[in-house]
């Protein structure tokens, strides 16, 4: 019986540390005004965003960059990609 909880622990923490989106999580950062300051929100859509940059539509791992607002700040998500090998850090 201990042998499988072992297994089912592993088996667990393989799927999970090893997402098969090719993505092991996610940097934010605030978005910046010109002068250091954070760029304030309401809504996503009134945060400033580069050519390519979409509005974040989900509250789970994101596939590309995108902004939120965040707590009245606007933040930029960024996918961190799988290193070459396939495991995440």
């Amino acid at each position: 019986m201990q042998r499988g909880r072992v297994a089912v622990a592993v088996l667990a923490a393989a799927l999970l540390g090893c997402p098969e989106d090719g993505f092991c999580g996610a940097r934010e950062e605030p978005v910046l005004r010109a002068d250091g300051g954070v760029v304030s929100c309401i809504r996503a859509e009134d945060c400033p965003r580069p050519s390519g940059v979409f509005v974040c539509t989900t509250t789970g791992p994101q596939e590309t960059d995108c902004v939120k607002c965040e707590q009245t700040a606007c933040v930029r998500v960024s996918p961190l990609p799988r290193p070459d090998g396939g495991a995440c850090p």
